[in-house]
């Protein structure tokens, strides 16, 4: 019997991207996960959407980037234009929404795949193509990560384009300009793409040394250079800008969980034994099992043994495919950047998973194509890359299934209840979960946390009617207005609660604002331990 040909294979990862898509769209309004198997934290899954979009959501809603002059929380929009204006573009034509916000992140999720599988098809590995979809696609943690509004599914999809463009131009250069294209859509996205800055650099570097030794004479190798030094000005433009600086500082503080510094909070003291914790910490076992093994198993076997036959290739001095040095550098960087990182968040580890995974996938299809024959044989081969793949299917599928039988709705149904509880009369909410409850309603809503509108002078001249108060937790946007403006917040009056997850809140209408106190007092200081969840 002969094997399948190419067109069987298309359609079986057409089928597998099918699958993917159909896994994400499922129940695709219902909350997050409330809890991970390998103990990684959900909380920022039920704030964080509703935080990044809220500038676009201002445009989209009431035609301002802001709707107060001195509303201070302008966050995205300086530093992630190539996220906020789409975003903002989108919601005008759609609609403002979690259907239309997830929707975004669900269409990244499918280009990240496709781009991984014609990866995989330019490297003449079909089988490889076929599983990649299976071992990051089907990933329990990759479909909770991608089917939510954030940030990441975008910036990866463009990582991957940048990939993809990179292997492009070992046999034609204009690919590479599409690669740094990529590479600044990602980086415009979210400065986190920094990591893969210095895979562009070894890649212009190895293909400039190429194309010199193919032709000596020839100027086209002095094309990588010239693209090199316009995506480094580009990057290095808007740090002119004060804004942009004080909050790319303030995310590498988030990141690395530095303390603020005494002078502002958008700044941050250096800790280096912070992060030797924190990699320490990653790698020991129960870091990496926690955050290795257990969190993609399948890319986590098949993508060490790659590693490793990749390693021994590159000691031995046999030839090593440019694609696959290119792969081992970007996983190399994603694993430190999300090992030096405390925060156990699924989001953090997209930098080694997508890269490990598309190794892992080269690795199995070697082995679906019995590339170490005769030892061990073919069909023993065939057999570990099936009982991985199962593993992974069983590991992954269990608390998919377990989640899609209990869909919960509380922050849509929540939202909704909110726009109906103030329906026709003017209102400006604060609270810590006036956000995430704002995205199904026109309610206009400000951050008060951090270093945003903490002031008493710029919380009186936001004119707020409402708090959205968390009973049985330190809320931080309610206790500054507290603290601030006691008066006011004791004439409260409760109108409505609400359930979501296992957060108490509570809507209370309050009096104006009339008396500014004449001393400035503290920012409400963040709970230690805790991931800021607004940013």
């Amino acid at each position: 019997m002969s094997p399948p040909g190419p067109s069987f294979a298309r359609l079986g990862i057409a089928v597998l991207l099918a699958l993917n898509l159909g896994l994400r769209l499922f129940h695709l309004q219902a909350d997050a996960p409330r809890s991970l198997p390998n103990g990684f934290r959900v909380s920022a899954a039920f704030r964080d959407e509703a935080a990044k979009s809220h500038e676009s959501r201002n445009r989209a809603l009431f035609g301002e980037w802001r709707t107060s002059p001195s509303d201070q929380y302008q966050y995205w929009r300086l530093q992630s234009p190539a996220w906020t204006y789409p975003l903002a573009g989108w919601f005008k034509l759609a609609g403002v929404g979690y259907l239309q916000l997830r929707l975004v992140s669900v269409a990244a999720s499918l280009i990240t795949l496709l781009l991984g599988c014609l990866i995989l098809l330019r490297l003449g590995l079909c089988s490889g193509a076929k599983v990649f979809p299976v071992i990051l696609g089907l990933n329990y943690y990759f479909i909770f990560i991608t089917r939510l509004g954030l940030i990441e599914p975008t910036l990866y999809a463009w990582l991957m384009l940048a990939a993809y463009c990179l292997f492009r131009s070992e046999d034609r250069p204009a690919w590479f300009f599409g690669a740094g294209l990529a590479f600044l859509a990602a980086f415009f996205n979210k400065q986190s793409a920094l990591y893969f800055l210095p895979v562009l650099l070894y890649a212009a570097s190895a293909l400039f040394r190429r194309s010199g030794k193919r032709q000596p004479g020839s100027s086209r190798r002095w094309f990588y250079l010239a693209a090199v030094v316009l995506i480094l000005v580009v990057m290095a433009l808007p740090w002119l800008e004060p804004d942009y600086r004080l909050r790319i500082l303030m995310n590498f503080r988030h990141g690395l969980h530095y303390p603020p510094d005494s002078q502002s909070p958008l700044l941050m003291q250096p800790a280096p034994l912070r992060t030797l914790r924190a990699l320490a910490q990653a790698h020991s076992p129960q870091g990496l099992f926690q955050g290795f093994l257990a969190f993609h198993p399948a890319a986590a076997l098949l993508g060490v043994a790659g590693l490793v036959h990749l390693g021994l290739r590159l000691v031995r001095g046999r030839r090593v495919a440019f694609a696959e040095k290119v792969l081992g550098l970007w996983w190399l960087l994603g694993w430190l950047a999300a090992a030096a990182s405390p925060h156990l968040v699924v989001r953090f580890r997209l930098t080694e998973f997508i890269p490990l995974a598309i190794l892992a996938s080269l690795f199995a299809g070697r082995l679906l194509s019995g590339a170490f024959s005769p030892r061990p044989s073919a069909r023993l081969q065939q057999a570990l890359v099936a009982a991985v793949l199962a593993v992974e299917l069983v590991v992954s599928g269990i608390p998919y299934l377990g989640w899609a039988a209990k869909p919960s709705y509380d922050l849509v149904s929540s939202s909704r209840k909110l726009g109906e509880v103030l329906q026709g009369q003017p209102a400006v909410v604060i609270g810590e979960w006036a956000g995430p409850l704002a995205l199904e309603n026109r309610i206009i809503y400000y951050y008060i946390k951090g270093g945003f509108n903490q002031s008493p002078e710029i919380i009186a001249r936001l004119g707020i009617t409402h708090l959205l108060e968390t009973l049985n937790k330190p809320d931080p946007a309610v206790n500054r207005f507290r603290r601030l403006f006691p008066e006011v917040y004791a004439h409260r009056v409760a109108l409505a609660r609400f359930q979501v997850a296992r957060y108490q809140l509570e809507l209370s209408a309050v009096p104006p604002v009339t008396t500014v106190p004449g001393q400035t007092q503290e920012p409400e200081p963040e709970p230690e331990g805790e991931e800021d969840e607004s940013l």
